[in-house]
């Protein structure tokens, strides 16, 4: 994506097809398929244009229905070649990636009212050339750069594309800025900075004439910043199904595995995926974790949600042929699972909790491949800083267990644990090992999140502020490249899906990415990074793919 500074004068060519009612769509759309339909429900097909690299207003407000007193608008399945961000309730931007030149990509709006879903509306945006615009009225981006107190009057109309008299149209301001002031004066919107002004700001105005309408953007920026959508795209999205996902591992850069419903496979770095093993008969349970020990010997761990009903449905899965065939080996302990780590096809460690939320979280141990299992850790969970336990290894006998504000460890393949750091209160929210003796983990502050370096058990020092809520770490094979996931939280359920990365041995880290995401995560974040060059994240049921 241009920089802030190539994109002062690029302009934004948008195009909106006019809403069609849900018969004529299905008269003139062949998009409709018998199994996407929904019963009771209602359905669109959106087409909306730009093109490369410039953001598009996507208005559903004459298509999401408010007839019902509590109403939930989601992304079902996010845009894999481009981003999103919620202006309000009803409306979205989207603008392409990059490399996303020309073609079309798509995401799905689902409305949720009295617990059941009444409406999906598929948004399909197509990128071409300028000239290759239909012929229509089309809204072109402005951007400016503005400082803090200072006006700026901009022209909406004079960089807009009519196919009629652009006397026949009128502009009026749709949805206002949130850092500043917009009147209009004879169609040109006059923006004052406001006293909170900061890097960034947006507006709407409605192009209308007796032929139809179209929403155009405008965004404000100080000099030398970006808007969110501006950003450098730092991991490109290779996954977005509905799928409840869990875990990843990646052997290679084009070989990995992906848990949840099963055990899904695939040889082509994420484009498609093979289940090679399926859901375990029963209700609510799902794969957790998948962990390989060589290329050819994995394994898999999978539970039941419901453990606190009674009667945990937990166990272990064995590969030695690659993924492609497994072997059971039920568990009998009652425990919500949470977490693995095998050094050996016989040794390995597992984690988890007594009850999926307020049960006490327990390590148990096996030295015969998961035929039987030995508690080797009880630690009582405290119900305010509830958390899963989580296990990381840095070689074959030494590593470290984190739960709450606490991290144990062990320098005998997990047969025993010892409470080395306890942070007195400020829950881990991530971690990772850099070696045996080091460690770098995030703690929640008011800001964000603050990066510590740990030194055999002592707190060396603080190596990072930033923000977002940083919830996973990871570091590349030759420990030379760090990453990270967080969320940077908004408004409700809304916020920005945050990467980190740090290409120092973990000595300084920075933001590389920042994108509008819903943040009600109920399912696994995650990190693989197969290579010194390529990692894999997952969050909220979608995998990206990281080059660097």
């Amino acid at each position: 994506m241009e920089t802030a500074q190539n994109l002062t004068n690029a302009k934004a060519y948008v195009f909106k097809w006019q809403t069609l009612l849900p018969l004529l769509l299905f008269m003139s759309c062949d998009s409709f398929k018998e199994d996407q339909l929904i019963e009771g429900g209602i359905q669109t097909v959106n087409d909306y244009y730009t093109v490369p690299t410039l953001a598009v207003v996507i208005d559903l407000r004459g298509l999401i229905s408010t007839t019902f007193e509590t109403t939930t608008v989601s992304i079902a399945q996010r845009p894999l070649k481009g981003q999103i961000s919620q202006l309000d309730f009803k409306t979205f931007t989207y603008r392409p990636f990059d490399s996303f030149t020309e073609g079309v990509d798509q995401f799905i709006v689902t409305q949720v009212a009295a617990g059941r879903e009444i409406a999906k509306h598929i948004v399909k945006v197509h990128v071409v050339s300028p000239e290759n615009l239909p012929c229509t009225t089309i809204a072109v981006e402005d951007r400016r750069e503005i400082e803090k107190g200072k006006q700026v009057i901009i022209p909406v109309m004079d960089n807009d594309k009519f196919c009629n008299e652009p006397s026949n149209y009128t502009v009026s301001i749709d949805l206002q800025p949130q850092k500043g002031t917009a009147t209009l004066v004879d169609n040109t919107i006059v923006y004052m900075a406001g006293p909170d002004f900061s890097a960034y700001d947006r507006l709407t105005y409605r192009l209308a004439s007796t032929s139809g309408e179209t929403l155009g953007l405008v965004t404000l920026v100080l000099p030398g910043a970006s808007a969110p959508d501006e950003l450098p795209i730092d991991a490109v999205p290779i996954d977005n199904n509905d799928q409840n996902l869990y875990a990843i591992e990646f052997l290679t850069e084009m070989t990995g595995f992906k848990a949840g419903p099963g055990i899904f496979k695939t040889t082509d770095g994420g484009q498609s995926w093979r289940q090679v093993l399926r859901e375990v008969a029963g209700a609510n349970r799902s794969f957790v974790d998948v962990q390989f020990i060589n290329d050819m010997e994995g394994f898999a761990i999978y539970t039941g949600k419901a453990c606190y009903d009674g009667g945990c449905a937990n166990g272990l899965a064995y590969t030695q042929d690659g993924g492609e065939t497994w072997t059971g080996l039920p568990m009998k302990n009652q425990i919500h699972l949470t977490d693995m780590h095998f050094f050996t096809r016989t040794s390995g460690v597992i984690a988890g909790s007594t009850d999926e939320w307020w049960g006490d979280n327990q390590i148990f141990n096996t030295t015969d491949g998961g035929k039987t299992w030995n508690s080797v850790l009880l630690q009582d969970q405290d119900w305010f800083y509830w958390m899963d336990m989580k296990l990381g290894f840095a070689d074959g006998q030494s590593g470290y267990a984190v739960q709450q504000d606490i991290i144990f460890e062990t320098n005998d393949s997990g047969h025993t644990w010892t409470n080395r750091i306890d942070y007195g209160g400020a829950a881990f929210m991530g971690y990772t090992t850099f070696n045996r003796d080091t460690l770098i983990a995030s703690t929640r502050i008011d800001t964000g999140s603050e990066l510590h370096r740990y030194v055999n058990e002592q707190r060396e020092r603080r190596v990072a502020t930033l923000p977002g809520y940083i919830t996973r770490l990871a570091f590349s094979p030759s420990k030379r490249t760090g990453l990270g996931i967080g969320v940077e939280y908004s408004e409700g359920v809304e916020g920005h899906l945050m990467f980190y990365r740090s290409q120092d041995r973990g000595n300084t880290w920075k933001v590389t990415q920042r994108s509008w995401v819903p943040v009600d995560v109920y399912c696994g974040i995650d990190i693989a990074a197969p290579t010194d060059h390529v990692a894999y994240m997952l969050y909220n049921n979608v995998i990206y793919k990281q080059t660097f």
